[in-house]
């Protein structure tokens, strides 16, 4: 796994393990801190040939830097640092850095610890909607809003202090200023406008090149990368 930055990044990877070795660690022996995503089987010609596991890992990699993790059967750590992705009521994401919350007219609210909020942000999804929380976890949380035959999600990951969002756009929203980071594939992240713009600037950098990690696997249910 590699660094892009010129300094030491903490953040999440996603990957698939074999369900025998569905831990993490360093090959100094360090565990790293995972959440279970999903299982599924994996397919060689047509023929399963050992179920895996879809991880998320939390890992700080130094400065332009790579690291190596080694899957493990041992059982790994629990996550210690910070609140991280906990739902506390459906609907609602919060990782202690930012508060998401989903309402019925298919809108979102954001709110930062230090007080700023935004309320009535659009996501191209009319109203009324189901809310459809997809994962819960102490890493990543992720909630789907539906309506309309149109879906955006909202992921909220350990550490970061924007949501990320899939949505066809985004519209509205009241209260402190919202800023906005896209990236190539249209996604985007969304947060309370931070008032120091050099903290903007390195967050829009981290969110546009994460954290490389090879191989990589995208399946439904897992997070966005």
């Amino acid at each position: 796994m590699a660094n892009p930055s010129a300094y030491e990044r903490t953040g999440l990877i996603f990957t698939d393990l074999p369900e025998s070795r569905p831990h993490l660690r360093t090959r100094a022996g360090a565990w790293v801190p995972v959440q279970w995503l999903e299982h599924g089987p994996t397919l060689v010609g047509g023929v399963v040939v050992e179920p895996v596991v879809t991880v998320a890992a939390r890992v700080t990699v130094p400065a332009s830097g790579r690291i190596v993790l080694i899957a493990s059967a041992a059982p790994a750590l629990s996550p210690g640092s910070g609140r991280g992705g906990g739902l506390p009521v459906p609907g609602v994401l919060d990782n202690g850095l930012l508060r998401v919350e989903a309402a019925p007219d298919g809108t979102i609210s954001l709110r930062a610890p230090d007080g700023r909020e935004i309320h009535g942000i659009g996501c191209g999804v009319p109203g009324p909607v189901e809310v459809d929380d997809v994962v819960r976890g102490t890493l990543v949380s992720a909630t789907e809003i539906i309506g309309g035959g149109l879906t955006a999600r909202v992921e909220l990951r350990a550490g970061e202090p924007f949501a990320r969002l899939e949505a066809g756009l985004l519209e509205g929203g009241q209260g402190a200023r919202l800023a906005v980071i896209r990236d190539k594939a249209s996604r985007f992240a969304v947060m309370p406008c931070p008032g120091d713009k050099s903290v903007f600037a390195r967050l829009a950098r981290e969110y546009r090149h994460d954290l490389l990690v090879m191989p990589r696997s995208e399946r439904r249910g897992a997070p966005s990368q």
